[in-house]
């Protein structure tokens, strides 16, 4: 019969250690040096790499967007998020949900990586 082979998917979760000879001398051997990357608990990065995941499908990712936004959503109105704002503020940051096609445009968004910044990659794709 048919045999499979499962693979596990690549995870990044931070810089190696450094080695006993790179560590006394301070390189670390990685380029740019200086900063140590970032380091998620083995949970976390699965997380986010289900995350990703989910995100390039078309339809669970379009429900991953509406759920999180939806659940951001429901702690505004509940007070449990942003409580100090002033209504007209609530209000404005609520107002790209109710506006056609909003949950693709931030599907898009999520794909592309660009989660903040000044939107220069996204006035690029226009």
């Amino acid at each position: 019969g048919a045999r499979y082979v499962l693979v596990p998917p690549a995870v990044f979760i931070g810089d190696p250690p450094p080695k006993a000879d790179q560590a006394k001398s301070g390189g670390g051997g990685r380029r740019g040096g200086g900063s140590s990357g970032l380091r998620l608990p083995l949970d976390r990065a699965l997380r986010f790499a289900w995350f990703r995941f989910l995100l390039t499908q078309d339809g669970p990712g379009i429900n991953l967007v509406r759920g999180s936004v939806n659940r951001q959503t429901a702690a505004i109105q509940d007070g449990t998020m942003y409580a100090d704002l002033s209504p007209e503020t609530l209000n404005a940051y609520l107002r790209p949900t109710k506006a056609e096609g909003w949950d693709q445009g931030l599907l898009q968004l999520f794909r592309s990586g660009s989660f903040g910044g000044d939107g220069g990659r996204l006035r690029e794709g226009m």
